[in-house]
């Protein structure tokens, strides 16, 4: 991979494959369950002088907030997890539980932290 959004556009890909949630974009309304891929830290190594050389995605996964939450945060962790590893170059860092802000609401979701080389 060569650049940040190819990098998104290979990860976002994988993500759809996840069955029974959505990718949406950073910025739209979020219709859980759903997945979203936030800004990346870019990392610049001192052998490529003002290249990016790797990235690392949050993604979120998110979910309503109601009784399931829980459950289904915890359902949906694996196949989001594999469907992450089963891209080239991809690993996951870790899985960090958090609220995330959907307009004025704030949703149940883990954050995947996925570290990918662009070299």
């Amino acid at each position: 991979m060569s650049t940040v959004s190819d990098a998104a556009g290979v990860l976002g890909a994988a993500l759809k494959t996840v069955a029974g949630v959505r990718l949406h974009d950073l910025g739209d309304n979020v219709d859980p369950p759903a997945l979203v891929i936030g800004m990346p830290q870019l990392t610049f190594e001192a052998y490529c002088p003002g290249q990016i050389t790797a990235v690392t995605f949050p993604v979120f996964l998110v979910v309503a907030l109601d009784n399931r939450a829980q459950a289904q945060l915890w359902d949906l962790v694996e196949p989001v997890a594999a469907a992450i590893e089963d891209v080239d170059g991809a690993t996951i860092a870790s899985a960090d539980p958090t609220m995330y802000q959907a307009g004025t609401q704030d949703l149940p979701a883990y954050t995947f932290v996925v570290e990918m080389s662009l070299t």
